[in-house]
């Protein structure tokens, strides 16, 4: 059975009962805390173990993928747009990780909370 990033997480904790054991990408990006979820997918805060920054990791629902099979074109256009772009108010993209069918951006981890009260709609 092949497990998304979310569900090893929740699966380590419950085993383990501790945050110690926590799963990583690509023997780099140490899944932390999961930070927010929607229907394409989880965002984690994780630490890339290389440099110590604090990271998040945007993993797509691997569900959503199996439905909306262009959906993984997308992520990665969106993916190779953010790195391209170099600007103060734009998240830096770190990395694109897939480990057999999840995929995964790595972008610096920006705190502040959610952008929402900042829309006007």
């Amino acid at each position: 059975m092949t497990r998304t990033v979310s569900q090893s997480l929740r699966w380590l904790r419950e085993e383990f009962h501790s945050d110690r054991f926590a799963p990583t990408l690509q023997n780099r990006f140490r899944i932390d805390a999961e930070l927010g979820r929607s229907g394409m997918g989880t965002v984690y805060r994780a630490t890339d173990t290389l440099t110590g920054e604090l990271v998040a990791v945007k993993a797509l629902n691997s569900e959503v993928v199996a439905r909306v099979p262009d959906l993984v074109e997308r992520f990665v256009r969106e993916g190779e747009a953010l790195r391209q772009l170099n600007h103060p108010n734009i998240v830096r993209m770190i990395a694109a990780v897939q480990e057999q069918t999840q995929y995964n951006l790595i972008a610096e981890c920006v705190s502040g909370g959610t952008a929402t009260p900042l829309l006007i709609v």
